[in-house]
């Protein structure tokens, strides 16, 4: 007596639908992420009694507490940072740009800085600080 076997056919659920989007996932938040250049030279911000956030992105500079500038990702002199700030396209209205200065910084270097940026039409110097934790 024959009995007939009946094939089993086995169902494996695969997870290559998953895998497919996990990773595309991953590569979403890849792109839409903002990533931050790295800053060209350590630079620890003074601390002050209020900071706020800045709702508009401007342009950045660094000085550091040796008197270096940067831009960006580059160390530059005090007359290239002068001429980009001139070259600086207006926001809303009005010339501005983010100073951020290490808390070591001569006093009088920055004031001489700002001075001279007013003279370029620089219309707003935002200076980056820490707030005090009281």
């Amino acid at each position: 007596m024959r009995l007939k076997h009946e094939k089993k056919e086995y169902h494996f659920e695969t997870l290559l639908p998953l895998v497919n989007i996990v990773f595309l996932l991953l590569i979403f938040f890849l792109l839409a992420g903002a990533f931050q250049p790295p800053e060209p030279f350590e630079v620890s911000s003074p601390h002050a009694s209020t900071s706020e956030e800045e709702a508009i992105e401007v342009a950045t500079f660094f000085l550091s507490a040796d008197g270096q500038y940067a831009y960006q990702d580059l160390v530059i002199s005090k007359q290239e940072l002068l001429i980009l700030a001139a070259q600086l396209e207006p926001i809303r209205g009005k010339k501005a740009i983010r100073l951020k200065a290490d808390a070591a910084t001569d006093a009088a270097a920055v004031v001489v800085l700002l001075d001279e940026l007013a003279q370029l039409d620089i219309t707003e110097v935002r200076i980056v600080t820490l707030a005090n934790d009281e």
